[in-house]
């Protein structure tokens, strides 16, 4: 997976590709050895889990999901096969939604 991109005519998507960072990050060293597909995927995944986990950061937001006054759930919607699946704060497994 690609760091910063090198073509300064773009040069607006690398502060959108920071925010991704930690999401390539953890994927190299959890998945390595994983094809150039996998790595993509699991980076998409890894980012949702991030931005969840991220907003528990929030203390309101803490303070109602552990009382069980909201419920925060990330969505992932993988085109090429037309599935779609979810997550949960509690972390990273993706299931099906049907």
């Amino acid at each position: 997976m690609e760091g910063k991109h090198q073509d300064h005519r773009y040069g607006f998507i690398d502060p959108w590709m920071d925010i991704v960072a930690p999401a390539r990050e953890r994927v190299l060293k959890e998945r390595p050895e994983a094809s150039f597909e996998e790595q993509c995927r699991a980076c998409e995944q890894a980012n949702i889990d991030i931005a969840l986990h991220n907003l528990m950061a929030f203390p309101w937001i803490k303070k109602k999901v552990e009382g069980k006054q909201l419920s925060i759930h990330g969505w992932y919607f993988d085109i090429g096969q037309g599935e779609l699946f979810v997550t949960g704060v509690s972390g990273g497994v993706f299931k099906p939604v049907c």
